[in-house]
């Protein structure tokens, strides 16, 4: 036994984490219940249809390979990589094993370990202040925890992950709360004033929430505590104020999502720029189907 823990003890079933136990720890566990099991290993052969047409793939590639020395040439290079995999195993083992080793001695525990980081190993290694690194481990399992907590949305990839409704519905709420009973994970809101105790309800936790505008009501009266004990973020969006970079950005994706087709604006009325000033007072009346253009033609 002791020459197959010499061998086989720095496997970890699983992940290589210093809190996965390597067999050496438990051999009776890991490795002499594996023993008592005979397993019954068949050649691997490729079937007469998969050996004609790889062949057939290895003649168009280059005429002077044969089967028998590609079929070696696969089994050979299989041995390799799983040699060196578990050459690179042991060594990583090795590595946690010193590195527990050295924590015990400084009273820090396995479960703490865990929040150390390379950097804060060559920190450490630099400065020698030990109680430096036992904060940057308090730290750690902070953000630790904080990530936790937070609930992810799900990835949007298609436009049938997006729903429209029209913001002054009287039937918003349970519109929203039909398709999705659980709440939403994002919403885009033009006019935030008026439906400002709407959201959380429909909200998930740790929901996002992007606002283009309160026109409607500027001075709305949020209800924090509902904000507060459900996370929900508040992006405020204002094209007006990006930064430059972004601005370009924006313009650019915009730009490539019209070329695209994959976004058609609407357009209620284009006016010639000598007619700017009824073009203004237009695009400040409610009701409009689209966007007030103004053509410099």
């Amino acid at each position: 036994m002791a020459s197959i823990i010499k061998k086989y003890g720095h496997l970890r079933p699983g992940t290589y984490e210093i809190t996965t136990e390597p067999y050496w720890k438990n051999p009776q566990k890991y490795l002499s219940s594996s023993l008592k099991k005979q397993k019954k290993y068949k050649l691997f052969r490729f079937s007469n249809n998969e050996e004609k047409e790889i062949k057939k793939a290895i003649k168009e590639l280059d005429n002077g390979i044969d089967f028998d020395t590609f079929e070696d040439y696969l089994r050979r290079s299989i041995q390799e990589r799983e040699r060196v995999k578990f050459e690179f195993t042991k060594n990583i083992s090795q590595v946690i094993d010193i590195l527990e080793n050295w924590c015990a001695s400084q009273n820090i525990s396995l479960n703490d370990i865990k929040f150390i980081e390379y950097k804060d190993i060559l920190k450490y290694e630099k400065d020698k202040d030990l109680e430096s690194l036992k904060k940057i481990i308090s730290e750690n399992k902070n953000k630790f925890t904080y990530t936790k907590l937070t609930n992810l949305p799900d990835l949007i990839d298609h436009q049938n992950d997006f729903y429209f409704f029209e913001y002054n519905d009287a039937q918003l709420r349970q519109k929203i709360l039909d398709i999705s009973p659980s709440g939403v994970d994002r919403a885009i809101e033009v006019e935030f004033g008026t439906n400002i105790n709407l959201f959380p309800e429909i909200m998930k936790p740790y929901s996002v929430l992007s606002v283009y505008g309160s026109a409607k009501n500027m001075v709305p009266t949020i209800p924090f505590g509902q904000y507060l004990f459900k996370g929900i973020n508040i992006n405020i969006e204002l094209i007006y104020i990006l930064p430059q970079s972004h601005r370009l950005r924006a313009i650019q994706n915009l730009h490539n999502a019209h070329f695209d087709k994959a976004l058609e604006p609407g357009i209620e009325k284009i006016y010639n720029l000598s007619e700017c000033a009824i073009a203004h007072d237009k695009s400040l009346t409610p009701g409009r189907a689209g966007a007030i253009l103004l053509s410099t033609n």
